[in-house]
This record gives C-alpha cells, structure tokens and sequence, in this order.
C-alpha cells in the first residue's frame, strides 16, 4: 500500500503533520478541514504506533476533533475497520 509505505518515510509526513497540528488550532481551519482528510489521517495511525509520523497524526487528529463532524468522522472510519 503506497500510503503506508509513505507513512513511514519520516520527512515526507512529519512536517506536513506538525503544520496541520498547529493550523488544526484555528476554529476556521478545523471547519474547513474535510471529511476525507480526517479519515486519511486516522488510517495513517492505522499503520501503527511504531510509525514514525504516528504522534504529530494523532495530535492532528486530536486538534480537529473539537469540530463534531470530524468525531463523527472518526468514528464512523473506526467502524468500517
């Protein structure tokens, strides 16, 4: 899977992670954050904790989930596991 092999290339994912983990601290950008990017974002931590990127995803993803369409999100991407 061309994601997860990608997840695990720390300099292609860290930096883009930690720039949506501060931008995900503005109201306007987590509204206009997407449903698809949220579910990305949760199958990225899919590949595992021992994933390089996995911290900066997951303080991402908490970020984004003071929007409810994005727990919504989240956990309907769960479910689908």
């Amino acid at each position: 899977m061309l994601l997860a092999a990608a997840f695990y290339d720390h300099c292609t994912c860290t930096s883009p992670l930690q720039a949506l983990k501060v931008l995900a601290r503005e109201p306007a950008a987590r509204q206009a954050f997407s449903e698809r990017g949220v579910r990305a974002l949760v199958l990225l931590l899919a590949a595992g904790p021992e994933a390089p990127a996995a911290a900066e995803a997951a303080n991402a993803l908490l970020n984004l989930c003071y929007e409810r369409q994005h727990v919504n999100a989240v956990s309907v991407t769960l479910h689908a596991f």
